[in-house]
């Protein structure tokens, strides 16, 4: 079900809050979630308050504690637009770092690594797609 506008969860300091701000001033308000931790971290905001409020306060919250549990160093940034869901996850490690090309390839070493790290980030894409599901259909 798509989304009934615009909700965006971003860093406090990032400069696309700004950026949003700018450019949907008049549209968008912002909420609060509920989770101190989170609501010093984030600025919720969304041209469609009534909608955001239980996704903010609900799903989206949960999701956003368990991406500041398992990724601690820099916080997601997620945005809903209708049926358009966007999910950064700032990362300064190389996913397809390979070693140089004088040193032989190990499965372990190597490749297994990089499965695993795919595998989390889908992992993460399912959890945040959930965020607008209803409740009989998150499952």
């Amino acid at each position: 079900m798509p989304f009934p506008g615009i909700l965006v969860a971003a860093r406090r300091s990032d400069m696309a809050v700004g950026f949003f701000r700018g450019m949907f001033a008049s549209k968008m308000q912002e909420l609060s979630c509920g989770v101190p931790e989170l609501d010093a971290v984030y600025d919720f905001r969304t041209d469609n308050v009534e909608a955001a409020q239980p996704l903010v306060s609900g799903r989206l919250a949960q999701a956003l504690t368990w991406l500041s549990e398992t990724r601690p160093d820099d916080p997601a940034r997620v945005a809903l637009n209708g049926s358009d869901g966007f999910l950064l996850l700032p990362q300064t490690k190389d996913f397809f770092e390979l070693p140089d090309t004088s040193v032989p390839l190990d499965y372990a070493k190597h490749v297994a690594p990089m499965i695993s790290d795919m595998g989390a980030m889908l992992a993460t894409a399912a959890l945040v797609r959930k965020v607008g599901v209803k409740d009989e259909a998150a499952g």
